[in-house]
């Protein structure tokens, strides 16, 4: 592991129901606030204990994956025309991975 290690955190959420964040490379470091920058300055200090804690178990602290493109999930939904049985049918969403616009 080198002394400077950059690990990607994926935030999610708005300024009416908050904000979680997460970081892939360590699955269990996760947090949640009520702002933007809450949440940044919690998932930062929730790293920094998770390293501490592996490290003070004697677990190794290995360097994160390579980077990976981010992929966008699209989502599509369409209905089948009504019958007699099923006047409102249901949903039925699609689902295809398209690459993320820059």
């Amino acid at each position: 592991m080198s002394d400077t290690i950059r690990y990607r955190v994926v935030f999610e959420g708005s300024d009416d129901e908050g904000y979680s964040a997460y970081v892939p490379d360590l699955p269990v470091c996760v947090a949640a606030g009520d702002t933007f920058e809450e949440t940044k300055q919690l998932i930062a200090e929730a790293v920094k204990y998770h390293l501490e804690l592996m490290e003070e178990e004697g677990l190794t602290v290995t360097d994160p994956g390579p980077a990976k493109p981010e992929l966008t999930l699209e989502v599509s939904a369409s209905r089948d025309a009504p019958t007699a049985t099923a006047p409102n049918p249901k949903r039925t969403y699609h689902t295809r991975y398209v690459p993320t616009m820059a």
